[in-house]
C-alpha cells in the first residue's frame, strides 16, 4: 500500500542525507588543514606580540610616547581576542558531530519532496501546508551527522502527521453506543459513484454487524441501474439478512421508508441505504439523493469513494456535501493505491473525517480509520 509514495519519500531523503554528509566530511577535512594553518598563525602573533610587548616596556622606562603605546597595546589586546574567537567557533562547529541545513539544501529539498508529494495525487492546498511545517522545522533544527536520515524521516512524518486526522474511529463501537442509547433502527446512508465499491462495501457492513449479534436489513434504494438490485440482493443472500426492495424505476425514497418500517416491526437494530451513484451528478439526482434523506432521516450519511480517485475525489465529496450532511468517508481498494495522495488529503481539504478503508473484495477485508497506520504504511 503506498508503495510508489513510500519508495520516492525514501529515495529523496536518502538521497539528500547522503549529500549532506559527504559535503559535511569534506568540509571536515578542510577545516583541519585550516585548523593547522590558524595554529601557525596564532604561533606568528603570539611571537610578535611578545617583541611588541618588550617594545613597550623598553618605551615605558625610557617615558616616550605613552599615548601612542596605549593605543598600540589596545588595539593589539582586541585583535588578538579577535582571531581567536572566529576562527575558533567556525571549528567548534564542523567538529560538533551537529548539521545546520544552508537555506539553499533545504529549498532543494523541499522542492523535490513537493514534487513527490504533487506527484503522488496530494492535493495542492494540502501539500503546501506540509511545505510550510516541513521548511520550519528544518530551519528551527540541527541534525545529527551520523542519524541525518532517520532525522529527515522523523521531519518529514512529523509534518505529514500535523496535516492528517488524528482522531480514529470505529464505526461498529459508535452504531453499538447508540443502540445501548435505544437508537434503533439506527440508519445509515450511502453515497458514491458507481463502480466504486459501495455496494460492496455495504455487504462488509452488513457482514460484519451480524457477526456480532446484530440485525440487519439493507434497503435497495439505488433503484436507477437494475443490476444494482440484483447485486445488493446477491450479497443479502450470501451474507443471510433481508433485503427491501423495488423494481427498476421505482421510487427509491419509498424503498427506504419500506426497509425502516420493516426493521420497526421486526425489531431490526440497523438498516444500510444504497442509493443511486450516477458517473456525473446533476440535479434529479440530487433532488432523489435529498429526498430519500429527508424521508428516512439517517442517523449516519457514508460517501464511499475510492483511494485511487486522486485529486478529483475532494471535488466529488465538496459537491455532494453541497446537497447533504455528510458526516464520514470510506475509502476503497487501498490494497490498489500505490500513491497514497487520497488518504493524507480528504480530511483536510473537506474537514470530513474517513471511516475506514477498503482493502480487498472479502467481508472482512477493510481496517478502521487510524492516523498511525497511515504515518507507518507513507514513511520508510
Amino acid at each position: 500500500m503506498f508503495d510508489s509514495l513510500k519508495k520516492k519519500l525514501s529515495d529523496a531523503i536518502k538521497s539528500f542525507s547522503e549529500k549532506e554528509i559527504t559535503e559535511s566530511r569534506e568540509s571536515k577535512e578542510e577545516s583541519s588543514e585550516n585548523l593547522e594553518n590558524v595554529e601557525k598563525d596564532n604561533n606568528q602573533e603570539e611571537s610578535e606580540i611578545e617583541d611588541i610587548d618588550k617594545e613597550q616596556n623598553l618605551d615605558k622606562k625610557s617615558g616616550l610616547n605613552n599615548n601612542l603605546n596605549k593605543n598600540n597595546i589596545e588595539a593589539n589586546e582586541t585583535e588578538k581576542t579577535k582571531v581567536k574567537i572566529s576562527k575558533s567557533t567556525k571549528i567548534k562547529s564542523v567538529f560538533s558531530g551537529k548539521i545546520k541545513l544552508n537555506d539553499s539544501d533545504i529549498y532543494n529539498f523541499l522542492e523535490n519532496i513537493r514534487m513527490i508529494l504533487l506527484q503522488s495525487d496530494v492535493s495542492f492546498d494540502t501539500t503546501e501546508k506540509l511545505m510550510e511545517l516541513l521548511d520550519k522545522e528544518l530551519h528551527e533544527g540541527k541534525f545529527n551527522k551520523k542519524d541525518l536520515s532517520d532525522e529527515l524521516i522523523n521531519s518529514v512524518r512529523n509534518s505529514i502527521g500535523d496535516v492528517i486526522d488524528k482522531k480514529s474511529f470505529n464505526l461498529f463501537d459508535y452504531i453499538n453506543e447508540q443502540l445501548k442509547l435505544n437508537n434503533k433502527p439506527f440508519k445509515i446512508m450511502f453515497l458514491g459513484f458507481n463502480g466504486t465499491g459501495k455496494t460492496t462495501t455495504i455487504a462488509k457492513i452488513a457482514y460484519n454487524l451480524k457477526n456480532n449479534g446484530k440485525s440487519v436489513v439493507l434497503s435497495a434504494s439505488d433503484t436507477f441501474r437494475a443490476a444494482a438490485i440484483e447485486q445488493l440482493n446477491y450479497h443479502a443472500k450470501k451474507i443471510g439478512v433481508p433485503i427491501i426492495k423495488g423494481t427498476y424505476g421505482a421510487d427509491p425514497a419509498s424503498i427506504a421508508f419500506d426497509g425502516i418500517a420493516y426493521a420497526k416491526s421486526h425489531s431490526i437494530d440497523v438498516v444500510l441505504i444504497d442509493t443511486s451513484g450516477r458517473q456525473e451528478t446533476n440535479k434529479n439526482l440530487m433532488g432523489e439523493l435529498e429526498k430519500i434523506s429527508r424521508i428516512s432521516k439517517p442517523d449516519l450519511t457514508i460517501f464511499v469513494g475510492e483511494s485511487i480517485s486522486g485529486g478529483d475525489l475532494s471535488e466529488r465529496i465538496k459537491e455532494f456535501s453541497q446537497h447533504l450532511k455528510i458526516d464520514g468517508v470510506i475509502l476503497t481498494k487501498l490494497d490498489c493505491d500505490v500513491k497514497g495522495g487520497s488518504a493524507i488529503s480528504i480530511s483536510m481539504e473537506t474537514g470530513i473525517p474517513i471511516y475506514m478503508f477498503g482493502t480487498g473484495e472479502g467481508y472482512s477485508d477493510f481496517i478502521n480509520y487510524d492516523s498511525s497506520y497511515i504515518l507507518k504504511s507513507l514513511i520508510p
